[in-house]
């Protein structure tokens, strides 16, 4: 019995831990870069032609973490998987991955 339990856990423990490292904005598309790389604005995948998708203005902080690429290297068109942290009314990268598709 102590060992369901203690697997029990271990289980939800690895599960909490891996809902608070999801992304804030995960497989959005890059739509715009500012000049300089100071922030980008992106947008979910759009899979209906006709519907109107929201898009979010995220700032690029001087200790964002960028993987996959430089941050001048970020371009129209990328995929992108993004942790914010909020600062009043915008939001600042903490972490930006590019995916390959």
């Amino acid at each position: 019995m102590k060992r369901w339990i203690g697997a029990a856990v271990i289980l939800v423990g690895i599960i909490g831990i891996t809902l608070m490292q999801r992304a804030d904005y995960s497989g959005f598309y890059v739509d715009e870069v500012e000049e300089g790389g100071k922030s980008i604005v992106v947008s979910p995948p759009a899979n209906d032609p006709e519907a109107e998708y929201p898009v979010y203005k995220i700032l690029i902080g001087e200790n964002t973490e960028i993987e996959g690429d430089k941050v001048k290297g970020i371009s129209v068109g990328d995929h992108v998987s993004i942790w914010v942290k909020k600062l009043g009314n915008q939001e600042v990268a903490t972490k930006v991955i590019r995916r390959s598709e």
